[in-house]
């Protein structure tokens, strides 16, 4: 600072609290500030907070549908969806299988860094998620700060790749409903627009009581897209043998999600338990159960069954009854007998809370209202067009950017 052509108050500066501002222990130069906002790291590059940011409410199926190869437009507007479910992980190399990537310890970029040339090397989780709803599924990935927070894998990660590390990832991002805001961003390599996943939280858990949800069940325009995983009562499914396609609520989908209850009625021995020829260790499991959605006073019985090594099928063989499970279901060659694809068990805590969210998606899954747009509109018309069709909620967000 100048001052009568001379300099005051060279030394170093130091914050005490976010108040008072002091050179050196003279302090010749103090300025009390009137606000703690007046505080500002001017050397700290802004960075938007997606988690507390505004969000318009969206269904997944309806941004999907957004997207139209070759037409890339800059869309800022920031999306949440909820009730997410995720099927399945994977690497996001298409030449290899690696969960765990080598990157740039400045940057976080991968290893090596043009940028960063000196950086240390830091190895971070990178993954390809496949998100489903009931009426379509997209992947989008998900780096290592967002699975971090997600799934508790302190113990097992020591930056290594190990089948322990990829079945708590797998078994943590099973063990709930998700809820995401996505952004859309432009993959110039394949000239198409992708969504981007900037916050991932849990919405609905079903190892653990959860809060009230009804603020997120709205009205959202849907697009039949293919390719969901719908929640079935499965009183109510239909099946197509020769195409393999199991059908809930006009909705054609290769497996469907079912919340389903062990009971008392005890299946013939050679029916239960049946040995695998092929290995000594294999086991062909089946078992009874109660769809717990079909919401009749007697309880809709079904069988579900699963095969793999003994440790792999024991839940089903020593479950106690009235245990509840979420499964992912395909048909089999018998009515009313399905093959299980994945499962988590729900706590009885839990139980209340996941059954009339997915009540609630039945309902809008009987809704036959869909929203379609012509082939010749571009992804920024579609989004107004989504926006003209949404719940007053969403349509007046004041998250909508200028498109």
């Amino acid at each position: 600072r100048e001052e009568e052509g001379g300099i005051l108050g060279i030394g170093e500066y130091s914050l005490h609290t976010g108040l008072r501002l002091s050179s050196g222990p003279e302090g010749k130069i103090e300025k009390d500030l009137q606000d703690e906002s007046q505080c500002k790291m001017l050397t700290m590059l802004p960075m938007r907070n997606w988690k507390e940011c505004e969000a318009v409410p969206s269904s997944l199926s309806s941004l999907v549908a957004a997207i139209v190869p070759g037409h890339l437009r800059k869309l800022n507007t920031v999306f949440e969806i909820s009730g997410l479910h995720i099927v399945g992980l994977s690497s996001v190399r298409s030449e290899s299988d690696e969960w765990i990537l080598p990157s740039c310890a400045t940057c976080r970029r991968a290893y090596p860094c043009q940028a960063h040339p000196n950086a240390a090397e830091e190895s971070r989780l990178a993954l390809r998620a496949v998100f489903v709803d009931s009426d379509c599924q997209c992947s989008m990935i998900l780096y290592h700060d967002t699975i971090t927070s997600c799934v508790n894998v302190g113990k097992v990660l020591e930056f290594k790749d190990t089948p322990q590390l990829r079945k708590e990832l797998l078994e943590g991002f099973r063990s709930a409903l998700w809820r995401a805001k996505v952004t859309f961003r432009e993959n110039d390599y394949h000239q198409v627009l992708e969504l981007e996943c900037r916050h991932l939280e849990r919405f609905l858990s079903f190892d653990a009581a959860n809060p009230d949800v009804s603020a997120a069940q709205l009205d959202l325009p849907r697009c039949f897209l293919g390719g969901g995983c719908p929640v079935a009562p499965l009183r109510e499914v239909k099946r197509d043998t020769d195409l393999g396609v199991l059908s809930v609520h006009n909705i054609d989908a290769s497996s469907v999600r079912a919340l389903v209850m062990f009971n008392n009625v005890t299946l013939p021995d050679d029916e239960t338990v049946q040995k695998e020829m092929q290995a000594t260790s294999a086991m062909r499991i089946k078992r009874s159960v109660d769809c717990l959605l079909s919401g009749t006073s007697e309880p809709f019985q079904s069988k579900i069954r699963a095969a793999g090594p003994a440790s792999a099928v024991t839940w089903l063989l020593r479950g106690p009854p009235q245990e509840v499970h979420h499964v992912v279901l395909m048909q089999t060659e018998t009515v009313n007998e399905y093959a299980i694809l994945s499962h988590v068990l729900v706590k009885p805590e839990a139980v209340d809370s996941v059954m009339s969210y997915y009540r609630y998606i039945c309902s809008q899954q009987e809704d036959t209202e869909e929203l379609s747009f012509e082939s010749t509109l571009t992804p920024a018309k579609r989004i107004r067009t989504l926006r003209e069709s949404m719940p007053t909620p969403s349509k007046t967000s004041g998250a909508w950017q200028d498109q």
